[in-house]
């Protein structure tokens, strides 16, 4: 039954993903991993297809190249883009932003425990 549920969440998030590219950004599968720089240019199909979800680097780079509002891509309460959801405070944008930079000094294959530990440890 876990399983079901699981499957269940990464289909609705590969239809944001999907509507955020196709009906927000405009963009194809192929442009947007290009703008995102991806090196692979499949991933939004994979990704699309609920086959497989994005890294924090990835997601990260959708935040902060398009302004998307992670809550909504995650858990798609509110609105796409940050800005258009008055329930996304600045704390949570700068958490996200503090985030993002941690990734990028990390890598994408950086724990994601030890990533969310960092962005605590770090307070502005």
């Amino acid at each position: 039954m876990k399983d079901d549920t699981k499957k269940q969440g990464l289909l609705e998030f590969s239809q944001r993903l999907k509507y955020l590219r196709q009906e927000c950004l405009g963009l194809s599968q192929r442009q947007l991993a290009k703008e995102l720089n991806l090196k692979h240019q499949q991933a939004f199909q994979v990704w699309e297809a609920g086959k497989s979800e994005p890294g924090l680097l990835s997601v990260g780079h959708l935040v902060t190249t398009y302004g998307v509002n992670v809550n909504w891509l995650i858990t798609g309460q509110g609105k796409p883009f940050i800005g258009e959801d008055d329930s996304v405070d600045l704390p949570v944008k700068q958490g996200v932003a503090k985030i993002t930079i941690l990734i990028e000094q990390e890598g994408s294959h950086a724990p994601k425990i030890q990533i969310l530990q960092a962005s605590a440890d770090h307070p502005d």
